[in-house]
C-alpha cells in the first residue's frame, strides 16, 4: 500500500508537471495479470490498488486532484504486455505502473523513449541499468539471495537445492543464486536443483519429486502459489 501511494505522488508530480488541467482527475495506467498463471498475484494487487486509490482521493488526492487508476489485464503474458504498454504509450503518460513478473516488466521495457514515460515495475527481479526509467519496487533479488544464503552460512546449512521456474524470474532466480554461490562460500549448492514450469498449479510437486531424494538441507525457491505437500 505505501508503494502504491508512493507510486501515486511521483505520478502525480509528473503529470502536474506536464502541465495537466488543474480539475481534471489525473489517471494512472496500470497492467496486472487479472488472469492466466499469476492471477492470484494480480488479484491482490488490483484490490490494493483500489483501496490506495480510495485513501488518496478521500484524503485530498494529490495536491488537490483526484487520481484513477485504469486497470488492464496482461494475462500473466508478456506479449499482451507488450500490446498493453503500447497502446498506452499513445496516451503519453507520465507512468505506467506494472510487471509484477520479471517479465512481463522486461518485454515493454524496451518500448520506452529517451524521454520516458516512467515504468514502475513491482517485480524485484528488474535489475534496471543506471539512468534508465525503468524502477523496480523493493530490494533487488540480488541482495535477498546475498542476505539468504549469509543465514544460511551462519546456520551451517551446506547443502541447498533449487526450485525455479523456467520463465525470467526464474531465470533471475538461477542467476542470483548461482553468482552468491560462485563467490566461494561455504553453502553450495546440491547438484543442478530443478527448473520447472513457472507458476503451474503441479509446478511445485513435480519439482520437489524432480529432486530425486537428493539430501538438500533446504530448498530455495522463487516463485509460486502457496501449496501443501502430502509427506
Amino acid at each position: 500500500m505505501r508503494r502504491l501511494i508512493a507510486a501515486f505522488v511521483i505520478a502525480g508530480a509528473l503529470a502536474l508537471t506536464r502541465g495537466s488541467a488543474a480539475e481534471e482527475p489525473f489517471e494512472i495506467l496500470t497492467y496486472e495479470p487479472l488472469t492466466g498463471p499469476a492471477a492470484f498475484v494480480g488479484a491482490n494487487t488490483a484490490k490494493a490498488i483500489a483501496a490506495a486509490q480510495d485513501l488518496v482521493n478521500r484524503t485530498g488526492g494529490i495536491k488537490g486532484r483526484q487520481v484513477r487508476f485504469v486497470v488492464s489485464d496482461d494475462q500473466s503474458n508478456p506479449q499482451v504486455a507488450v500490446q498493453i504498454v503500447s497502446g498506452y504509450l499513445t496516451k503519453k503518460p507520465s507512468i505506467i505502473i506494472g510487471g509484477i513478473l520479471a517479465s512481463l516488466c522486461n518485454a515493454p521495457a524496451g518500448l520506452l523513449k529517451a524521454d520516458g514515460p516512467v515504468l514502475w515495475c513491482f517485480s524485484p527481479g528488474v535489475h534496471p541499468p543506471a539512468g534508465s526509467w525503468i524502477y523496480s519496487t523493493g530490494f533487488s533479488t540480488d541482495d535477498m539471495f546475498h542476505a539468504g544464503l549469509t543465514y544460511f552460512r551462519g546456520g551451517n546449512l551446506t547443502k541447498v537445492a533449487t526450485l525455479t521456474s523456467t520463465d525470467a524470474t526464474g531465470q533471475d532466480a538461477d542467476h542470483g543464486i548461482a553468482d552468491e554461490l560462485a563467490k566461494g562460500q561455504s553453502v553450495l549448492e546440491y547438484g543442478a536443483g530443478f527448473r520447472g514450469p513457472a507458476l503451474g498449479g503441479q509446478g511445485l510437486a513435480q519439482q520437489v519429486a524432480g529432486l530425486g531424494g537428493a539430501p538438500a538441507e533446504l530448498a530455495l525457491r522463487s516463485q509460486g502459489k502457496p501449496a501443501r505437500l502430502a509427506g
